[in-house]
């Protein structure tokens, strides 16, 4: 039975060293309520084994669908064995009026072991536009004409210069509240990063966030919404999350911050008179609508 196994094995590896697939990558785009979009760009990077294969400009069709795809050869480093695959595309998608969206997308179908069953490797894509941001009855109000253009700008500057690298803007979350009868521009973030609860418990979360994420969204706040007589404050949610990281299947918890602050205490802290800390003891701190001190260390 040997020289029959052998005779396999090395017919095997012939077929493996010669045996090209093609990966077909479908983008769907949409809009925030899910209808499809068109006049839409697609710029690919495209990539076989993790090398540069070429550049390609493709416009979504009718339906808001883009399909590209990347001839596949196999990977020398397993050419004995077995055919392993692996190609890669960075995108960007861009439409007028509408924030461009990048990404990237990766598969290895085809080879022995494959995280993918089919060729085509298909996703949706949202593209948002800055109105998608802000709370639908507040869009419409009277309020939102009189804060349009600083709202625009201040929102632009949150996407367009991807100033918080680990934290989205919530759609829709834009709009005034009040608390304790004083009225605050609200906001809401999600948070990226999940927190390792064998490490932090949640007031540590929130110190965290307070230092990674509060000091930065100050200072857009303060540029754009700092002369604004109407507004006490601002009021600003953050979506935490926390995994106990020795559980593999234990899903994440999520934890809500809410920092509701003083405008004129923040002017104070951009003009360094005051501290990180003091910032907070002169703000109200809700956690999972509870309120809480934090001792920044």
């Amino acid at each position: 039975m040997k020289p029959i196994f052998l005779f396999i094995l090395f017919s095997y590896s012939i077929f493996a060293q010669n045996n090209d697939v093609m990966h077909y990558y479908k983008l769907n785009i949409i809009d925030i309520d899910g209808n499809p979009l068109q006049d839409v760009t697609v710029k690919f990077k495209l990539y076989n084994l993790y090398e540069f294969v070429k550049d390609t400009i493709i416009l979504a069709n009718k339906k808001g669908e883009v399909l590209v795809s990347v001839k596949a050869t196999p990977n020398p480093k397993y050419k004995e064995s077995f055919n392993a695959y692996s190609t890669s595309i960075f995108y960007d998608v861009i439409k007028p009026n509408f924030y461009t969206k990048s990404s990237v997308q990766s598969s290895d179908f085809g080879g022995r072991v494959s995280r993918y069953k089919s060729d085509t490797k298909e996703d949706f894509v949202i593209l948002l536009k800055f109105s998608d941001y802000i709370e639908k009855s507040f869009y419409l109000s009277k309020e939102y004409n009189i804060l349009k253009n600083i709202t625009f700008e201040f929102i632009d500057y949150i996407i367009s210069e991807a100033f918080l690298s680990d934290s989205d803007l919530v759609t829709q979350s834009i709009i005034l509240t009040k608390y304790k009868n004083n009225k605050y521009f609200a906001l809401s973030l999600n948070n990226n990063i999940v927190y390792n609860s064998l490490k932090l418990n949640k007031y540590g979360i929130g110190e965290k966030i307070f230092d990674e994420i509060i000091r930065k969204i100050l200072e857009p706040l303060n540029n754009n919404l700092g002369n604004i007589k109407d507004i006490y404050g601002y009021d600003v949610t953050i979506f935490g999350y926390i995994r106990n990281f020795s559980e593999e299947n234990k899903d994440n918890t999520k934890i809500i911050y809410r920092f509701l602050i003083p405008k004129e205490i923040v002017k104070k802290y951009k003009k360094q008179d005051i501290t990180g800390q003091q910032v907070i003891d002169a703000s109200t701190i809700l956690m999972d609508n509870e309120r809480i001190d934090l001792r920044l260390k």
